[in-house]
């Protein structure tokens, strides 16, 4: 029974804890979109934060998240996730929309640990596998950091969390 509580615990993702950028909250100079160009090619920081909530649970879960990111500014996404229930570990794709329309798209591979008695902590490891828009041509690898909140009694699971890694955008 545990191992299927793991899973159902890894993504059903939805989160209500705080993040220090609030998608609603001005976006500060870090944060703010950048329509920044390589110069001499090479690769961009891009990190972020973000909440989520949760769709569907697992083992096929859904969740959309709003957030702040560099090269993004403020963002919504669609996060989706085969999970297996054994194992907790996922494989999924992310959708970013930006505030233009453009989108960035990602696959990631991912794993969760359950801590008892309502957490899960998920990592997701994404490659970047172009977009539209600016995003076009786009590559680079992040890995998400994300906290779920689980209430058995809801089925709801709101998150938060954050990202780190490059992209290399396309001239």
């Amino acid at each position: 029974m545990r191992p299927v509580l793991l899973g159902v615990c890894v993504l059903t993702a939805a989160c209500t804890g705080q993040v220090s950028d609030s998608p609603t909250a001005p976006a500060s100079a870090a944060l703010a979109p950048a329509h920044a160009q390589r110069q001499g090619g090479g690769q961009l920081p891009f990190h972020g934060s973000l909440t989520t909530e949760n769709i569907s649970p697992p083992p096929n879960a859904a969740e959309t998240a709003v957030g702040n990111a560099t090269h993004l500014g403020r963002f919504t996404a669609a996060i989706t996730a085969v999970v297996d229930l054994a194992t907790s570990e996922a494989t999924g794709t992310i959708t970013f929309t930006a505030a233009n329309g453009d989108r960035l798209f990602a696959t990631f591979v991912g794993q969760g640990v359950f801590i008892p008695p309502n957490v899960a902590q998920l990592t997701e490891v994404a490659t970047i596998s172009g977009g539209t828009g600016r995003f076009e041509g786009a590559t680079g690898t992040f890995t998400m950091l994300r906290v779920e909140i689980i209430d058995f009694a809801t089925g709801r699971a709101p998150g938060y969390g954050s990202f780190d890694g490059h992209i290399d955008l396309k001239d």
